[in-house]
């Protein structure tokens, strides 16, 4: 998050009065305002039903700005071939695209989930050599849907939190039980409780890479590409970081929304704000995942797999998870961290989490799966 909400919750430092804090109440654009239901029937027209719901619960993954970095094309009635789409690539943080394969593996183990609530089974047949091919791997659906209505629920609720977190221990059975079902197999998932020293050099080497982002031009001009301040940017384009997702909500997110500009999130003051915001949430949780994996791309898909296992997990634990891996983007810290943290394998994603009382629905928007599909 960029802003924090004390910095505009009273009305005298905006200059505005109680009227205006009518309109504040006001949200933003959400998920639910687009009218999914004719754009699936429109897919399904053309793919077939069980395909283009597969294919919509695939695209409920998360990505690094919420970029949506796949592409999918149709190669037989029951057979998608998942692509990288270069142009959402964000390549001055993720140069890499270590967080785009492993955003692509979220998505297909959300199309697993899909797959399984309908009582399908999905082949999946990794086809990416190295982190850089656009062709990622070919799904293929099995069998005949005995429930072909039926939904996973935690496909559509699973949100991404940037709020704080508790801080108090997560209760070692729920700790327990959160790893196991994640069935990490060949890839390591380690959990450091917040105050361990391993959880203090994560949080000291979050902080400080985030504040080396605050001061580079191309990853602000980067992010604030992708930054959706206006309802109608929302609309248009349908991805990105919205005042909703990041949670500017009543005067703050109106005051954002109408008033915004682009050039309002590269101001020395907001990159201030940025890097205090990451200061405040990496310090306000109870603990770090640690994923790890080795060199080759496909474990790192993999692992996409395995982190989405935990996020679709988290909320019925009233656990909230926060991907920040900025340490793993920015030196000295990305060649520092996995020696520091004695890890036999190299860490692949950070990922803050914590006990969270009351857990808001989830609003952040995606793009139609019309647009999705490749021509």
């Amino acid at each position: 998050m960029l802003i924090t909400r004390r910095q505009w919750l009273t009305a005298g430092s905006l200059g505005v009065g109680a009227a205006v804090w009518g309109l504040s109440r006001t949200r933003g654009v959400r998920r639910a305002d687009f009218d999914e239901t004719s754009e699936l029937a429109a897919l399904a027209a053309r793919v077939g039903r069980d395909v283009a719901t597969v294919l919509r619960d695939a695209t409920l993954a998360p990505s690094g700005h919420n970029t949506q970095p796949w592409r999918v094309r149709l190669e037989g009635p029951t057979t998608l071939r998942v692509e990288v789409a270069p142009e959402r690539v964000p390549r001055a943080v993720d140069p890499t695209r270590r967080e785009v394969v492993l955003s692509l593996g979220a998505f297909v183990e959300n199309a697993v989930v899909s797959a399984r609530a309908k009582g399908m089974g999905l082949e999946i047949e990794p086809l990416l050599t190295s982190l850089q091919d656009d062709v990622v791997a070919r799904l293929r659906l099995v069998g005949q849907a005995r429930t072909p209505e039926r939904r996973d629920a935690r496909l559509a609720a699973r949100r991404t939190l940037r709020s704080p977190f508790s801080t108090r221990s997560i209760p070692q059975s729920t700790l327990d039980a959160f790893l196991r079902g994640a069935d990490p197999g060949a890839e390591a998932v380690l959990f450091l409780p917040s105050d361990s020293s391993g959880a203090r050099t994560v949080t000291e080497m979050t902080i400080e890479a985030n504040r080396a982002q605050a001061a580079q031009n191309a990853v602000q001009e980067e992010l604030a590409d992708w930054l959706r301040w206006s309802d109608g940017d929302v609309k248009r384009h349908r991805d990105g970081l919205t005042t909703e997702a990041i949670g500017l909500d009543g005067l703050a997110g109106w005051y954002v929304r109408n008033f915004f500009q682009r050039s309002s999130s590269l101001s020395a003051g907001n990159r201030r704000r940025a890097a205090e915001t990451a200061r405040d949430q990496a310090t306000a949780c109870g603990g770090w995942l640690v994923l790890c994996a080795d060199d080759h791309a496909r474990a790192i898909l993999s692992l996409g797999r395995t982190f989405e296992r935990l996020a679709l997990d988290a909320r019925p634990r009233s656990l909230g998870l926060h991907p920040m891996s900025q340490a793993l983007e920015e030196s000295p810290w990305q060649d520092q961290i996995s020696a520091a943290l004695g890890l036999s394998k190299p860490a692949r994603m950070l990922v803050r989490v914590g006990i969270v009382e009351n857990y808001p629905a989830a609003v952040s928007v995606r793009r139609s799966v019309l647009d999705v599909m490749a021509s």
